[in-house]
Order: structure tokens, then sequence, then C-alpha cells
């Protein structure tokens, strides 16, 4: 049952603000529901003891390694529930970006799994049996040879519909203990911010943003191996650049309201969302609240009969993904004594 503490009640360090700062007049507790603390800006201590907390609760690791076999595995970090403000009221926009205003209050009442990374190709080819296109192997986004092993590069021209694919098939390897799937916009902006309500998980200095990110300034028009640039204070990387990356979600407009567990709005749609900056990108297009359109246009939409599309289509070399993953409800997961799942089926 969920109760509600007064932060007069409770020493700020137990709800991991060492500075105390404390946003609202009262909290949720994490240790006995869903909803966490709300965390203030750039507070990276808060968040990482909401993680913990939330690991706590539903007896689960903060960090899972999926084995996806031949060595290859693939990274997962709990994001825990709360609230945060989605969208941005600075109304400007990167070249490439679409409108995200106004500023939403929106809540996640489950905790998720992200990846620590974008799916690499390495982990695409495992997984799906093939890279996407020929093209793509050994190759930047603009097709230019890149040197040295690109197994760790993001995977890109990969359309939607394949992204889904991925998902599915990662959800049969672990025998449906968990269910992989992409995740919604208000998820990926979730786990990008970190607790930070800035333009970016660290703050809004665009000089730092080539500690976090790959992008116009500093990627050489390349993709990069992914991990080796700062994380947010949830240990996710590369969520400001190197590959831009598909939502579950269409590509709607915000509603001026609060809203609970968002998933889009398919009516008001014609392209799928995409969210995170790429290598090309300028850094007011890596913000954390920027949105994307993909390629890929709904089918029977105005849009796709005025084109004659009869399905969504559409790939391009600077969009990938990041995978979620949801806890079924009443299935936990077995934890193995090096941290990755245990494969055998649950009795």
């Amino acid at each position: 049952m969920r109760h509600t503490h007064s932060v007069l009640d409770t020493p700020a360090q137990e709800i991991g603000c060492r500075r105390g700062w404390i946003v609202g007049a009262s909290y949720v507790c994490a240790l006995c529901c869903a909803v966490p603390v709300m965390l203030s800006t750039g507070c990276g201590g808060a968040a990482r003891n909401a993680q913990r907390l939330a690991a706590r609760q539903h007896n689960t690791p903060v960090e899972r390694v999926v084995p996806l076999g031949s060595g290859i595995s693939l990274q997962l970090v709990l994001v825990p529930a709360g609230s945060f403000a989605m969208g941005s009221d600075d109304r400007k926009l990167g070249p490439d970006c679409q409108p995200n205003w106004p500023s939403n209050r929106i809540t996640l009442t489950k905790p998720f799994y992200i990846g620590k990374y974008e799916v690499t190709q390495a982990q695409w080819r495992q997984v799906m049996g093939k890279s996407p296109t020929a093209r793509q192997a050994g190759r930047s986004g603009l097709g230019r040879r890149v040197d040295g092993d690109t197994s760790r590069c993001p995977v890109g021209s990969v359309t939607w519909e394949e992204c889904l694919e991925f998902a599915r098939r990662l959800t049969a390897l672990t025998q449906n203990r968990m269910v992989f799937r992409l995740p919604t916009e208000a998820e990926w902006e979730y786990a990008c911010r970190a607790g930070s309500r800035a333009f970016y998980c660290f703050g809004n200095s665009e000089r730092k943003l080539r500690k976090y990110a790959w992008f116009r300034e500093n990627s050489d028009a390349a993709l990069h191996p992914v991990g080796h640039l700062k994380p947010n204070a949830w240990g996710i990387h590369d969520m400001h650049g190197n590959s831009a990356e598909y939502c579950s979600d269409w590509l709607g407009y915000y509603r001026p309201s609060p809203r609970t567990d968002p998933i889009g709005d398919k009516d008001s749609a014609e392209y799928r969302a995409v969210r995170g900056g790429c290598f090309l990108s300028y850094p007011i297009s890596c913000r954390s609240s920027s949105r994307k359109r993909s390629m890929c246009i709904l089918a029977g939409s105005a849009l796709a009969k005025k084109r004659g599309y009869a399905a969504e289509s559409g790939r391009s070399p600077v969009i990938g993904l990041r995978i979620a993953a949801t806890l079924p409800d009443g299935v936990g997961l077995q934890r193995t004594r090096d941290g990755e799942d245990d494969q055998k089926p649950e009795k």
C-alpha cells in the first residue's frame, strides 16, 4: 500500500540526497511502493540511491548481463519508477528535431531495464543471424570505412519492424522470463535524464557534451564503439550521441496535461519517434528532450497514401536501437554468482 512521507520526517541521506535537495513537499517511499522520490537537478547521488532502492524492493540486480552465445552478451541497467518533467519549454529546436513542448508531468509507475549501451553490430548479428545490410558492416553511418573492429559500434540501417523482431527473439532467448521491447519516448527521456532537469544528463554546458556523447564536433563523422565516454548517473552510456534510437511510440504532439505511463498517440502521428543525438548532430539536437522522426511512415496514414506506401518502411544509417525489458508480474529472475541470468527455466 502506498503511503506518503513528509520530507521533514526523514533524513535526506535515507533517500539518497546527501545535500538534502528535495523537489516538492513530500515524496513516496521507494521501499514500499513503485514510485520513488522525485529527484532534484543534477543530484547524481539521489539517482543512484533510488536505483539501488528499486533493486532491493524488487529483488533484482541494478545491472544484469544476458548471454547471447559465442561470448557475446547484452548488458542491462535498472531504471527505478518515478516522475519527471518530460519535454522542454525552451522552444528551441535543432535542425532535425520536432516540437517537444509544452513540458508534461509524467509518472512511470514500474521500474524497467534498459540497455547500458546501444545495440551493437555484433549483438545484432548474433541474435538476427546477419547484419541489416552488407554496407553497414565495417562502415560508418556515411558509408566511409572505419578503422579497426566495428563489432562494438551501434547497429544502424535497421527498420522499426526489424527492431521489434530483435526484441521478440531476445524474449524467446530468455525463455520469456524477461519481455524485451523498444522503450517508450517517456521511458527513454526519463532514463536519459537520470534525475536531471537540465538540457543534458550532466547539466546545461555544451562544452562538457564531448565527455558524454559522440556528435558533430568530436565524431569525425563516424560511429564509435559503445561505452567509451562517460555514462549518466544511472550508468547508461551514449544516450546523447553516437546513434539515434528508435522508440516504440508514434511521433505525436505533446498534450499539456499530466499523464501516467504514456505510450504515444497513434491517431495524430505518421512517423515513428526517434530519440537521442547521433554522430552528425549539433549539440542542441543532443538534448535529453530532443525528438526526431524516423523514416518509417504509418501504413494507412494520409502521407502513406499520398506516397503509395502499403506498409511501414524506411532505413537510416544513423538510427539504431537501445533495448528495454520488462519483468513479467510475479516472475523473478534467478541470479548466478557471476551476475549473469540463469538460463534454466523456473519450476
